[in-house]
């Protein structure tokens, strides 16, 4: 529809996809990387993406990426206690549901990435909301994590069975969904 608008003049549908690759497509791209390199331990890289999204988002949110940058600046600095910190401070500030459970999954996340299994089970059963069904999934398929590096393979393997029951959720957590029924089996 808006290249019938700007048919006459058609550099400005130029423009609007650009803005659109840059604002829209590019921070999900550069979050992806982020999550990546966070995956991967590469801290200092992760905390660049973080950063770089951050700043291309506006506002409130792209203010919440720069601070997840912060916080993961903390932990490529062996501060991870101040990092951790960061994380829930970010937890306390009124925010709409699902970027509630975004933060909530980057705590969780980070203390799995840092070995500290029963903190991060400690923390699960605090929190009774995650935001969304994909972030509550990606919790569970965390804590099954958790357990099973505890040594409750069973109650582990109930956790992964819960999730992939759900077929909204398989196909969009499928990697993470192997990656977890790998490290509990193994």
């Amino acid at each position: 529809a808006g290249a019938f608008y700007f048919g006459d003049e058609p550099i400005w549908v130029i423009v609007v996809w650009t803005l659109f690759t840059v604002f829209v497509i590019g921070p999900a791209v550069l979050l992806s990387l982020a999550a990546e390199n966070e995956l991967q331990g590469h801290w200092r890289s992760a905390r660049r993406f973080n950063k770089l999204a951050g700043r291309i988002t506006w506002g409130r949110l792209g203010r919440l990426y720069r601070r997840h940058g912060d916080a993961l600046g903390f932990v490529a600095h062996r501060q991870a206690e101040k990092g951790l910190a960061l994380l829930e401070d970010l937890a306390v500030q009124p925010l709409p549901a699902s970027v509630y459970g975004t933060v909530r999954i980057w705590k969780l996340s980070l203390l799995l990435r840092l070995r500290q299994w029963e903190r991060a089970l400690q923390f699960c059963t605090t929190v009774h909301e995650w935001g969304t069904l994909g972030q509550a999934a990606q919790a569970r398929l965390c804590v099954a994590r958790a357990l099973a590096e505890m040594g409750q393979i069973d109650r582990a393997l109930h956790g992964l069975q819960l999730v992939a029951l759900s077929p909204r959720l398989v196909g969009a957590k499928q990697n993470l969904l192997c990656a977890t029924r790998v490290a509990v089996t193994a």
